[in-house]
């Protein structure tokens, strides 16, 4: 075990600092890049805080079943959705990320929650859109081949599911009958990914690493 959990702090500080090293690489090219034009360069936002667009994904009107993907890199289960792309308004990014992780034709109804998630200084860094959708047709067609999809009745979600896709399903069920979009804000306190991963699905991670053919 300790040998173990030495492994684990030795790859988790050699990756921070891997990025460490990236941003220096990167703050260096902006700053050649201003010298050449006398422009201030923007900086890009990290990774982990770009803006979500999340599908509840519902079977029919009665919003007695949600479809559910279990994750071939994570194994939880998570509504459709996913972090926006430049030049996306959040509509379209829903409408790709339901289309290419479920392969069914969908219907998007209408946006029903936006998460505010706001840091220390009450400053948001981070916005998730939360649509309502409803099945049209078609069969199961998974994103990566070991992702699993499957309906559950909203009284039967798997115990394996994500604290935050239980938490938007419930909302957006509480809320649907708002005739005004509802808006969220939540205090957190965002991680550099790599340490986000591992302490919020520690044992998975350390396997990744550690074994990285069985994980």
């Amino acid at each position: 075990m300790v040998v173990a959990c030495s492994q684990a702090y030795v790859l988790i500080e050699t990756g921070l600092e891997c990025r460490s090293e990236r941003r220096r690489a990167r703050r260096g090219r902006r700053a050649r890049q201003q010298a050449r034009t006398g422009d201030q360069v923007p900086l890009r936002p990290p990774k982990h805080m770009k803006d979500g667009a999340h599908v509840i994904l519902f079977k029919d009107q009665s919003r007695k079943e949600v479809f559910l993907i279990k994750r071939d890199d994570f194994p939880i289960w998570t509504e459709t959705g996913g972090g926006i792309e430049v030049g996306e308004s959040p509509l379209q990014a829903a409408t790709r990320e339901v289309k290419e992780e479920t392969g069914f034709e969908t219907a998007i109804e209408r946006l029903v929650l936006i998460y505010n998630f706001k840091d220390r200084k009450d400053k948001v860094v981070k916005t998730s859109h939360v649509y309502e959708g409803r099945y049209l047709s078609g069969e199961y067609k998974p994103e990566f081949p070991d992702n699993i999809g499957k309906w559950y009745k909203i009284d039967q979600l798997p115990p394996d599911i994500s604290k935050s896709t239980r938490r938007r399903v419930f909302d957006l069920l509480e809320n649907f009958s708002s005739t005004d979009v509802v808006i969220i804000d939540r205090h957190k306190k965002i991680l550099p990914t790599p340490l986000a991963l591992f302490f919020k699905y520690p044992s998975h991670t350390l396997r990744k690493f550690l074994f990285p053919k069985h994980a």
